[in-house]
């Protein structure tokens, strides 16, 4: 416990070492709330090629441009392409001469092409958006079409089957209205303030801000491992229980120290609404640290260059970054990627309660096995 106390001590009484310890938490907020302004303003540009011009495909498009996060540009085949190679527009939705008789014949795959270039980012966001517009067209269609065959069957040939069409059409339509069929009014008598912020702002970003910053905090704090391997450790190494101990003792106070860091940012969260106070939340985030200080003690078994080092934490972590989505959702943009990232640490803090005591065995077990292997590894170098 000596080891541990003075390792404490030394931490909090470098002025470097409490820049690491501010750092994650005013850095989460910092970006947070400037990605969040972003976001509030942040529209995609797209093209739409109608070459149907008929009451159906001109609905899609009119909704398509009340979409708040849309800059919707209706234009030719031609010029749609010279946009999208010009990077103008993110991708271009081209719907096809008989869409609307295509609808009407309740066949509506491949109705409308999507054009993309390698730059496109937001394809599979707009996509979904398209689609759920295609949905309310061919459920609205779909439920007429079965009101007037249902009438055909019980009296007959109707005079005005067209009229009851429109008037079935109608109605369905304004079902969605004013949400989409199917939605769930979920509620509880959680705090007002937090259901309005939530309504705003995803509150995941601020946690996989948190986690990006921290992690990167966690291998500049570590770097002791690097700079003590030739000094310290050959001074301790007489014992075997000696070196592990001092690993452990010192990566506990490394531990103890983030925990507070994350106590804090925590607490910070909580106040102004960003997570809901859970233990369960609280509990994920200190296993998150875990795994942290686990790996960056791994990645320092190998590597006795403190330059060389350095490079590769920041490199680890904006890779986990980017593909854990500590940054942006990245298997809505690619979702080739989608899958991976649910094997990133920060996909923690989105899952259910069954997924996460299954995830919280797994980061456990990650973290035993990155802190045995360097252990291993530096009792095998002295």
């Amino acid at each position: 416990m000596g080891i541990l106390i003075q390792k404490v001590k030394y931490i909090f009484y470098k002025p470097w070492m409490m820049f690491f310890f501010l750092f994650p938490i005013a850095a989460t907020f910092l970006f947070g709330f400037l990605f969040e302004k972003q976001q509030q303003e942040l529209v995609i540009p797209i093209a739409v090629v109608n070459e149907d011009q008929h009451h159906f495909s001109k609905t899609v498009v009119k909704q398509l441009k009340n979409e708040p996060r849309l800059v919707v540009r209706e234009t030719t085949a031609s010029n749609a392409e010279k946009l999208l190679v010009r990077n103008d527009v993110d991708s271009v939705f081209y719907i096809k001469r008989d869409f609307q008789e295509q609808l009407m014949d309740e066949d509506w795959e491949e109705t409308i092409e999507l054009w993309t270039s390698p730059t496109s980012l937001a394809t599979g966001v707009v996509r979904e958006l398209v689609a759920s517009k295609i949905t309310r067209l061919t459920t609205t269609i779909k439920a007429s079409n079965r009101v007037v065959d249902l009438m055909e069957r019980r009296f007959g040939k109707l005079s005005e089957s067209n009229q009851l069409w429109n008037e079935a059409y109608e109605y369905t339509d304004k079902q969605w209205e004013p949400e989409p069929l199917m939605t769930i009014d979920y509620r509880d008598n959680g705090d007002k303030k937090a259901k309005e912020r939530e309504e705003n702002i995803d509150y995941t970003s601020f946690l996989g801000l948190w986690s990006f910053f921290t992690m990167l905090a966690c291998f500049f704090t570590s770097d002791w491992i690097v700079k003590e391997r030739k000094k310290i450790f050959p001074r301790i190494q007489t014992m075997n229980r000696g070196l592990i101990g001092y690993l452990l003792q010192s990566s506990g106070a490394n531990l103890f120290f983030h925990i507070i860091q994350l106590t804090i940012s925590y607490f910070l969260l909580v106040h102004f609404h960003m997570i809901d106070s859970s233990p369960t939340m609280f509990i994920m985030m200190v296993l998150f640290i875990i795994f942290c200080v686990a790996l960056c003690s791994g990645i320092a078994s190998f590597i006795s260059h403190p330059g060389t080092y350095y490079i590769a934490g920041f490199f680890i972590t904006f890779l986990i970054g980017i593909i854990g989505g500590s940054f942006f959702p990245i298997g809505d943009i690619t979702p080739s990627l989608a899958a991976l990232s649910l094997w990133m640490p920060q996909s923690f803090f989105i899952l259910d309660s069954a997924s996460a005591v299954n995830y919280s065995v797994f980061l456990i077990l990650v973290s035993v096995i990155l802190w045995g292997m360097a252990i291993w590894r530096l009792k095998k170098a002295k």
